[in-house]
């Protein structure tokens, strides 16, 4: 059986599982009973119901690896033979930070991340459903520790095809969506992340924060995308079914996860418990969130749409200079105004060297010349109206990353802008190769594109949209621990405003 292409192994020390960090419970089987009424922690949520959990359950791979779960049942589930009680469907929630707390828990976060503790009964693994949640409604939750993590055996290779073939292994009916499995029924990709290169590591070919196995020597010996990167790409065209949902949210990924559990168990009712009258058949393929940066309670959030991007997008290009109608880096709402969709900044640039890193970032300035961002993690109670009068204040929060997001943001290192391929590029969306980057001539002029996230956001007449542009990150990244790679940027880089623009998506208001 084939379980992964032919690629490096780029292997890196581990943390001790008795280091303190690694918060490692050691390795442990039996059978523990939550009681209905019983919480895990001091001010976590109760067990609605009576639930039981088989620890370090093994699970042989095909090539002799034997990997350990957690598995949470319903209390009827005293053993694990398959004639004890009837079929339930299982929720896999698989990923490489420990079958229980592991290294990353909501503690380490910023006031939790917005998840306050009485949310979560801390059964749960990191970025995985909650047992307390969905136990009563009839589900089993799956907790692997992947190969290398924890006490499984072997090396952690992360979001491979290796990866894939041992969560395709671990359950016959339930897996993962990239190979297509027998019994698959549903999948809920949070936060859509198919792309390791292109999503998050090497954003437009500028190396962000790694992450293990040895992902910082990766992008050292792997800069360009070749066959290590495409070994960790997720092919979304082997799902077959034109059943699929985008859901896009206003706040970070972890409260929203756990605030809206009841929508992705509705999802779920519907297709693992063939509940077909839950409604589910007439959801709106596409839910939007359009921000009001500045103003939380503004947002507008689930908006219905028929697709992405929206059909009535028009596109205005605003230039950089005075003689092409913008008179500097800024400009002025005379009405109120939605932009939604992908943004492009087109420049020409020049360097002594034969490469450079350019940072964009669209900013939104009140009438009273207050910059404004939109609060993604929204603390209750008296934090979070302090955080709220800070925010109206205007006082210093600009280089929070984790606590507000400030509006569309690109990067472009300029060699990998020249392997833009027009034939893999869907209408604004940019699609560049990575592969072949073409270097700066001393002197040279080039004219290059950057593709910004895409973002939806109003804006109210008075408004004041600026456009920035560094040779540095210019908003943190988001986990105040995680520092940014050095930045390899020398000597004068040169803008050549004459003929740059920048293209905003505007939707009819």
């Amino acid at each position: 059986m084939l379980r992964a292409r032919e690629v490096s192994y780029i292997s890196a020390p581990v943390l001790n599982l008795k280091d303190p960090k690694a918060r490692c419970p050691g390795f442990k089987q039996g059978v523990r009973v939550f009681e209905r009424g019983e919480a895990v922690a001091a001010g976590a949520r109760p067990f609605p119901v009576d639930t039981i959990m088989h620890e370090s359950v093994p699970f042989r791979l095909s090539d002799g690896i034997t990997i350990y779960f957690d598995i949470f049942l319903p209390a009827q589930f005293k053993t694990l033979n398959s004639s004890a009680a009837d079929a339930i469907p299982a929720i896999v929630c698989w990923s490489p930070y420990g079958k229980q707390k592991g290294q990353q828990i909501l503690d380490d976060l910023p006031m939790r991340a917005g998840v306050p503790k009485h949310m979560v009964s801390e059964a749960q693994k990191w970025e995985a459903p909650d047992p307390a949640e969905w136990i009563q409604y009839g589900y089993a939750i799956v907790n692997p520790d992947c190969r290398g993590c924890w006490t499984s055996e072997g090396d952690f290779e992360g979001q491979d095809y290796g990866e894939a073939f041992d969560c395709a292994e671990l359950i016959e009916w339930l897996a993962v969506a990239s190979l297509r499995p027998k019994g698959l029924a549903a999948i809920a990709p949070l936060e859509g992340a198919s792309d390791s290169y292109r999503d998050t590591s090497v954003q437009d070919g500028i190396t962000g924060p790694g992450r293990f196995e040895d992902w910082h020597k990766g992008f050292k010996d792997h800069p360009l995308y070749d066959v290590w990167w495409d070994n960790k790409w997720a092919f979304p065209e082997y799902i077959k079914t034109l059943l699929t949902w985008l859901r896009v949210h206003n706040t970070q990924e972890w409260p929203d996860f756990y605030t809206h559990q009841d929508d992705l168990r509705r999802f779920f009712d519907h297709y693992l418990l063939d509940r077909q009258d839950n409604g589910w058949d007439a959801m709106p393929q596409y839910r939007m969130a359009i921000l009001d940066l500045g103003d939380p309670d503004g947002d507008l959030v689930n908006r219905p749409e028929r697709e992405f991007p929206l059909k009535r997008t028009r596109y205005a290009d605003y230039y950089l200079r005075k003689d092409n109608t913008v008179a500097s880096f800024s400009y002025k709402f005379l009405h109120n105004q939605e932009t939604t969709g992908y943004w492009t900044l087109h420049l020409s640039v020049s360097a002594d060297i034969d490469d450079m890193e350019i940072y964009v970032q669209i900013e939104k300035y009140d009438s009273r010349g207050y910059r404004r961002g939109t609060q993604m993690i929204r603390p209750e109670g008296m934090k979070g109206k302090i955080i709220q009068q800070i925010q109206k204040r205007n006082i210093g929060l600009s280089s929070t990353g984790m606590l507000f997001s400030w509006g569309p943001e690109g990067v472009m290192r300029v060699g990998h802008a020249a392997t833009l391929d027009s034939t893999l590029s869907v209408g604004p969306h940019l699609f560049f190769k990575h592969d072949c980057p073409k270097k700066l001539n001393p002197g040279e002029v080039r004219a290059i594109q950057i593709p910004l996230r895409p973002y939806g956001m109003f804006w109210k007449a008075g408004d004041e949209m600026r456009l920035a542009i560094k040779g540095s990150t210019i908003v943190p990244f988001p986990l105040p621990e995680v520092k940014p790679p050095p930045n390899p940027n020398m000597g004068p880089h040169r803008l050549h405003l004459s003929g740059c623009f920048l293209t905003v998506p505007h939707i009819p208001y």
